[in-house]
């Protein structure tokens, strides 16, 4: 699923999570978290393809707080470049990137992606966009 056919759940998940008035049902927090954490196993395990179906679950059942919301969106990102689809990691990115630029964790799956992308100078560039947060985090990719 395209990042933009999502972009008005994520927007009004963002919105109510700010308000601190509508409770999210206990059902629909507990569905999405426990995708949240069958994505997280699966992309442990190397089995991309589950993971991002269960972090697409997690996000579309506007049930995470924000933090996971961006989190699960990063870690969809890193499986849509392990599975090869660059355009579609690059799209789910570049949502984040006003929302993310203090994640080292975001710079260093910008980074994998261009080195995927075959761009040397701008991969080296997010890792240490990456080190600048974090000094003691590694490449993802070989640099």
């Amino acid at each position: 699923m395209r990042i933009a056919r999502r972009w008005p759940t994520i927007s009004l998940l963002a919105v109510l999570a700010g308000c601190g008035q509508v409770q999210i049902p206990a059902s629909q927090l507990q569905s999405s978290e426990s995708s949240y954490t069958a994505a997280v196993e699966a992309l442990h395990a190397r089995d991309y393809a589950t993971a991002l179906e269960q972090f697409n679950a997690a996000i579309d059942g506007a049930g995470l707080n924000p933090d996971l919301l961006a989190e699960a969106l990063l870690r969809s990102a890193e499986c849509h470049i392990e599975l090869g689809n660059l355009e579609e990691a690059a799209s789910v990115l570049e949502s984040l990137v006003d929302h993310a630029p203090e994640m080292d964790q975001y710079h260093l799956v910008c980074c994998k992606l261009y080195s995927k992308q075959g761009d040397a100078a701008k991969a080296r560039a997010a890792y240490e966009a990456a080190r600048e947060i974090n000094p003691s985090v590694e490449p993802p990719v070989k640099l």
